[in-house]
């Protein structure tokens, strides 16, 4: 009976089995056809008329097969394609992906832009886009100024001149958008709303026809016999309003001649507002023009701007694996929120720059052959790991600088370097050091620029805390001290003649001395009026 039972048993199993093997090839099938078909919304750039032989001007097909690419569309450029622009290329409004293809070999590989329109152009600019992507590019800059603009557009609001009468509006603070500036001139056709400020504050409601210059513009009707001076509002056309959630992979930024205008990727330069969550990976820079120190070779990455005064919005810009090599400022930040992981950097004038604000969180950065690695101007700075070293540095910078920031330092490892300072700090912006074990035995710190205090966590073995102020007033303790030859590497060569009030302790000082002699047991050290006593 049990064999019986067994049989049936065996049967039904290899039954099962046969089924399910059956629906694995079943499936597996499927999932081939699938993986066989492109995506319905992918389509190459070729398809559109691009030639991409490097000496045709694509400038029309290739911003035809953008437009054509409906909202969620995929966009390939094949590798090796060589595009010629002299134009700007503008994607507004709608979240498409644009993905050059790589092709065998490295680097050249990628399929590239090259600029051949007029100098200090832009060769592309995304306006209120959300969720989009551009991967695998190289951008051959040429004479252009910036490579990738990334911005968002809103509706704005000036006071402006016009005449009685007259369609012509001067509006410096419109700061309409021209190719001179770098942008797509797209204010033609905008929607604008026109308060006139004479007598009968007639609302004049109409459109730009062109525009004459970044400050003036031609209406496409005239304003009341009334109006002298106007409350001008320019309707933005691009909806949501916001550019966020985009991601740029695997891009190069090439310029022989770079100068102050350069910028690789350039983000929130105009707007304060909805420049968010943007993540920048494996992209890199390459900037002519010499490798001395700069100020005048531009910036790889530029997030909002000092003089504009965009980028106060602009937070959560992550940049991953990033590489520069050669620009005066690898990232310049002005009120923005970045943090940068696992990047490298050559011959960078600052890696650094930050301004209004910014704040930074830097993570297992390797610098080599620049002058400093940050600059700060009232923004929080972490520094997590990473290292600082080789090269001639300039002894008269300092690797860290801050003026009226908060620093934190953690883990940082620094090659020796005669007369280089690791950190400072502007005496009167109220700035303040913690150093968490720091590898920073061979270059000093002016702790007494920090005049909100400085804390030693573990910084080269030594553990304290400098509670801030000028000589005489603030005051340091040592909770665990060398030897009385080793008194001054808690602030390195300050507190051998500086920091009256502080108090250490000298393993082998003579207790009892004054001022304190060495040679003893050990004996608590106070600085009084400019000497060691150990009484």
């Amino acid at each position: 009976m049990w064999q019986r039972e067994y049989k049936l048993i065996n049967k039904s199993v290899r039954f099962r089995k046969r089924a399910v093997t059956l629906s694995l090839i079943l499936l597996a099938s499927i999932f081939q056809v699938q993986a066989a078909a492109p995506p319905a919304l992918a389509r190459s750039v070729f398809d559109y008329g691009v030639k991409g032989d490097g000496v045709a001007d694509d400038t029309i097909s290739l911003q035809a097969a953008i437009d054509a690419t409906p909202p969620g569309g995929l966009l390939q450029i094949p590798a090796r394609a060589d595009i010629k622009l002299t134009g700007t290329i503008l994607v507004q409004g709608k979240s498409i992906a644009i993905e050059g293809s790589q092709g065998e070999g490295y680097g050249k590989s990628y399929p590239r832009l090259t600029w051949a329109g007029s100098a200090g152009g832009t060769m592309m600019r995304w306006v209120n886009s959300n969720s989009s992507q551009v991967s695998g590019l190289y951008f051959e800059m040429g004479s252009a100024a910036v490579a990738l603009d990334v911005d968002q557009d809103t509706t704005r609001t000036a006071t402006g001149t016009i005449r009685a009468g007259s369609n012509m509006l001067l509006c410096p603070q419109c700061r309409f958008k021209t190719d001179a500036e770098g942008y797509k001139a797209t204010d033609v056709g905008r929607a604008m709303t026109i308060v006139g400020a004479g007598a009968s504050g007639r609302v004049l409601s109409t459109t730009i026809k062109s525009v004459l210059s970044p400050t003036q513009a031609e209406l496409a009707s005239a304003a009341s016999a009334s109006a002298s001076s106007a409350d001008v509002s320019i309707a933005s056309p691009y909806g949501n309003n916001v550019s966020s959630s985009n991601r740029f992979e695997r891009l190069t930024f090439s310029k022989k001649s770079a100068d102050a205008s350069t910028a690789g990727l350039r983000i929130s330069y105009w707007s304060v507002n909805n420049n968010e969550r943007m993540q920048v990976d494996r992209s890199s820079c390459f900037f002519g023009g010499g490798r001395e120190a700069s100020t005048t070779r531009g910036a790889c990455f530029k997030i909002g701007d000092e003089k504009v005064g965009g980028g106060s919005n602009a937070f959560n810009i992550i940049l991953t694996n990033a590489y520069w090599y050669g620009p005066s400022y690898g990232v310049e930040a002005h009120t923005a929120k970045i943090i940068s992981i696992n990047s490298q950097s050559n011959y960078a004038t600052v890696d650094y720059k930050l301004t209004g604000g910014a704040t930074a969180q830097i993570i297992e950065h390797y610098s080599e052959f620049q002058r400093q690695f940050v600059t700060s101007v009232g923004g929080r700075v972490r520094i997590s790991g990473g290292f600082i070293g080789n090269g001639a540095w300039n002894a008269a910078f300092p690797l860290i600088y801050t003026d009226g920031g908060n620093l934190f330092i953690t883990g940082l490892e620094t090659s020796n370097q005669q007369g280089i300072t690791l950190a400072d700090a502007k005496p009167t912006g109220n700035s303040r050091l913690v150093i968490d074990s720091a590898s920073i035995t061979a270059l000093p710190i002016n702790y007494k620029n920090f005049s909100q205090g400085v804390a030693s966590l573990m910084g080269a073995d030594r553990v304290g805390l400098y509670l801030g102020g000028a000589d005489g007033v603030g005051a340091s303790i040592q909770m665990k001290g060398t030897t009385f030859n080793n008194l001054n590497f808690m602030f390195n060569n300050n507190l051998s003649t500086q920091g009256n009030g502080t108090i250490v302790y000298c393993q082998d000082c003579v207790l009892g001395s004054n001022p304190c002699k060495p040679g003893g047991t050990g004996a608590f050290a106070k600085r009084i009026n400019g000497s060691w006593n150990c009484q």
